[in-house]
C-alpha cells in the first residue's frame, strides 16, 4: 500500500500546532490567533493596507474564520480595523502597540517550537518544496 504524503503532512501540521498552541498559551494566543497576527505583521511592509481578504489569502484560511479571529483580537485591544482609503467596502487592518508587543514574544515562543521539530537550521530545500505545494493550492 502506497504512502499518502498528504497523510504525512495534515499528521505533521498537527503536532506543529498543537505544540504551538501549548506555547502560545500564556501569553493568551491560540496558534490561529497568532498566525493572523503574524500575517497582518508580514503584509503591512509590502501593501498600503492590509484587508481581511488579503490577509486570509495569505494565512491559508477562509474569510469567516479570519474576520472572527479579528474581532477576538480588535476586542481584546491587539488589531484595529478602520476605514479603507479606497474601497468603501474593505476595512485596512493594522496592529496596535499592543498587538506589536505581543507579537514580538509570541514569534520568540513560535521559533522555539520550529527550532524544536524542525532544527535550528531549516532545510531550504523542504521550505522550497512547502512553499511550491501552497503555491499550487
Amino acid at each position: 500500500m502506497r504512502e499518502l504524503v498528504g497523510l504525512k503532512l495534515w499528521g505533521v501540521a498537527m503536532c506543529w500546532q498543537r505544540a504551538l498552541n501549548r506555547a502560545l498559551k500564556p501569553h493568551g494566543l491560540t496558534q490561529r490567533q497568532y498566525v493572523v497576527l503574524d500575517g497582518v505583521a508580514r503584509l503591512l511592509p509590502n501593501c498600503e493596507c492590509v484587508t481581511q481578504s488579503a490577509l486570509a489569502a495569505h494565512t491559508h484560511g477562509d474569510a469567516m474564520t479570519t474576520s472572527s479571529v479579528l474581532r477576538l483580537l480588535e476586542e481584546r485591544g491587539l488589531v484595529e480595523r478602520g476605514e479603507h482609503p479606497t474601497d468603501s467596502r474593505a476595512n485596512s487592518i493594522s496592529l496596535t502597540v499592543a498587538g506589536r508587543a505581543l507579537l514580538v514574544v509570541a514569534r520568540e515562543s513560535a521559533e522555539a517550537v520550529d527550532r524544536e521539530m524542525f532544527g535550528a537550521e531549516p532545510d531550504l530545500g523542504l521550505i522550497g518544496v512547502l512553499a511550491a505545494l501552497l503555491g499550487s493550492s
